[in-house]
């Protein structure tokens, strides 16, 4: 038996899926196809919605396999295919608590300046060229974290004191 919180979550999701769908009807509409302004709203929720109902879909596909496994194991069959049942339960079990967890994260509020640009400037302390690499590590470590997402990055203004030493750094 389910927890409310869960049951909560899961009908939350279940209120996004069926939204999702309405969207996708929506822009299916010739109306919303030739206003552009309707368009891009529909598009971007859809964009936004399509995250969390994949998971979703794969979380009830997966919970429905596991049901039908779950049955399978109580007919008769040799003990290796019921091993071999009982070893897919378990995987599917930990597949599920995986995808609850994610689907936990997706339904966290997007912040709504997630989207904004954002200048970022690091200078350096006092203490010399060692103070000024912090700047350098910084810098790595967003790029390196912003490789992986979508989004521009552009180096506003580096200025340069030795080589491998940034004295201030705008991002």
């Amino acid at each position: 038996m389910q927890h409310d919180g869960v049951d909560e979550m899961f009908e939350r999701l279940q209120s996004i899926e069926d939204r999702y769908e309405k969207v996708n009807q929506m822009l299916a509409d010739p109306e919303v196809i030739n206003d552009p302004a309707k368009l891009r709203k529909y598009s971007k929720e859809q964009s936004d919605l399509q995250e969390v109902v994949t998971e979703y879909r794969s979380y009830k596909q997966s919970a429905a396999e596991l049901a039908d496994d779950k049955t399978m194991l109580d007919e008769p069959m040799d003990a290796s295919m019921k091993k071999m049942v009982a070893d897919e339960i378990n995987r599917l079990e930990m597949e599920l608590e995986t995808l609850r967890e994610q689907l936990k994260q997706l339904l966290i509020p997007k912040d709504p300046n997630d989207d904004r640009n954002v200048i970022l400037e690091i200078r350096s302390a006092a203490g010399g060229d060692e103070a000024a690499l912090l700047p350098v590590i910084y810098c790595a470590c967003i790029h390196a974290t912003r490789s992986s997402k979508t989004g521009k990055r552009r180096l506003l203004t580096p200025v340069l004191m030795k080589l491998a030493v940034i004295k201030k750094l705008s991002v």
